[in-house]
């Protein structure tokens, strides 16, 4: 990744930003097997190539032989400390690094923070990247003729049209506001302490349970970096971008990040509350700190949400399209039917009829409405066959009375660090110190 910088002199601001939660901004790449060993709580990052050259010449061929027979879709079969011990290899000989790790790894990948010359940095794209989110969302704010628009659309649509969204910033590239943002990367001030492998999981907030194990390469919480940020005040002056939606001022700039900031930790508030769900007692716990830091802060601070595992909401425009129902039935692929014709191929059971369609209940469902009852159910769709005007659906859970969207959960995962079986952290969020 190319990597932006520029020096305190061209006039620009010192950005430091903080650790308010771990973050994580993935390169692409993964530590395999053979690129670490797990040892109790540590992760050892090896340098294979090294290991190589350790090989006598008259057993690298059953020292590869082995590795091809044994290390399959990136998992080793057995210990590779033991493959390695058969070859008078101590892998504590060719340790490039090491880190904390929180969880039990077992034979998992570890997915690489962004590095350059094996230097951990948060690219400054990133941080720009969630400042024009920000800015974005704080122009629908002020706008609610432009919101009652693009809100029109996505009633009919899928989504809210990328081009609507960007003109609020530009017309084409040149012409894009934010080409007088520059933000620099940002580099470590204390990496090894800071980083490590952590175990985190995406987590069913219906279901409440953890799915889908994944390991990072992460910064902790508390790290400190540094970089620059800086406003081409004559290139803003020039009148060639266009800038009648948004001045681009340090102060706007910073009111606009921390009213999405807020505007995110109230939805999640509400969605994790509502679930009563003990597993989330730490994540609720850090959402209340996080308001209060938030009111804290400096006019020279906010709280940015920034990196993978963000979520949908802090990413897109979601929270102000959440109240078109259309549209959030369409992102959860979510519908009340009312169950009260018979199956064909069952009577005992009853299907759906929708604009045309046969709702039928998926096969494999343990619910079933019974036929006669007129059961509502709010279901979930599986697939739809066009040529037969068939819907297949899972049934999630029986209505009574009405039914609002309002109340629906939406995205139904977030992705957490772990301890043990219970979230702890959200992903992304940083404070920025502008100047």
């Amino acid at each position: 990744m190319k990597r932006t910088s520029f020096s305190e002199e061209s006039g620009s601001d010192k950005l430091e930003i903080t650790g308010l939660s771990p973050i994580y901004i993935g390169s692409g790449d993964k530590y395999s097997q053979l690129d670490y060993v797990s040892d109790g709580n540590k992760i050892h990052v090896i340098d294979f190539s090294k290991i190589l050259d350790h090989i006598p010449l008259e057993s690298i061929d059953d020292f590869t032989n082995e590795i091809n027979a044994n290390f399959k879709n990136n998992v080793w079969r057995g210990e590779v400390k033991e493959f390695l011990k058969n070859y008078n290899v101590d892998w504590k000989d060719y340790v490039e690094k090491s880190y904390d790790l929180v969880g039990e790894i077992g034979k998992n990948e570890i997915n690489q923070f962004v590095k350059t010359s094996d230097q951990i940095y948060i690219p400054g794209s990133s941080v720009k990247g969630a400042i024009r989110t920000s800015i974005l969302y704080q122009i629908l704010k002020n706008h609610p003729n432009k919101r009652a628009q693009i809100s029109d659309y996505i009633s009919r649509s899928y989504r809210p049209r990328d081009r609507d969204l960007q003109r609020l910033l530009r017309s084409d590239g040149k012409t894009d506001l934010l080409r007088a943002l520059i933000v620099s990367d940002s580099t470590l001030k204390d990496r090894r302490s800071f980083t490590k492998v952590v175990k985190s999981n995406v987590y069913h907030l219906r279901e409440r349970e953890l799915q889908s194990p994944i390991f990072n390469e992460i910064l902790g919480k508390d790290f400190k970096s540094s970089g620059f940020i800086k406003i081409n005040d004559k290139l803003v002056d020039s009148g060639y971008l266009i800038s009648n939606f948004f001045s681009l001022k340090k102060e706007a700039i910073l009111e606009a990040i921390n009213l999405f900031s807020r505007e995110i930790i109230e939805q999640e508030l509400q969605q994790f509350r509502d679930q009563d769900d003990e597993n989330l007692t730490e994540i609720v716990r850090f959402y209340n700190g996080l308001t209060d830091q938030i009111e804290s802060m400096k006019d020279n601070e906010c709280a940015l949400r920034l990196g993978q595992g963000s979520s949908f909401i802090a990413i897109t425009m979601f929270l102000q399209f959440k109240d078109n129902f259309n549209w959030i039935k369409r992102l959860t692929n979510l519908e009340v039917y009312t169950f009260n014709a018979p199956d064909r191929q069952d009577r005992r059971y009853a299907i759906a009829r929708d604009r045309g369609f046969t709702v039928l209940p998926d096969r494999n469902s343990e619910h079933k409405p019974r036929f006669g009852l007129n059961e509502k159910w709010l279901c979930k769709a599986i697939r739809t066959i066009q040529q037969k005007k068939i819907k297949i659906v899972s049934l999630i859970e029986q209505v009574s009375g009405e039914f609002n969207f309002k109340n629906i959960v939406y995205p139904i995962t977030r992705k957490f660090v772990v301890s043990g079986d219970k979230p702890i952290l959200p992903y992304g969020w940083v404070k920025l110190k502008w100047g």
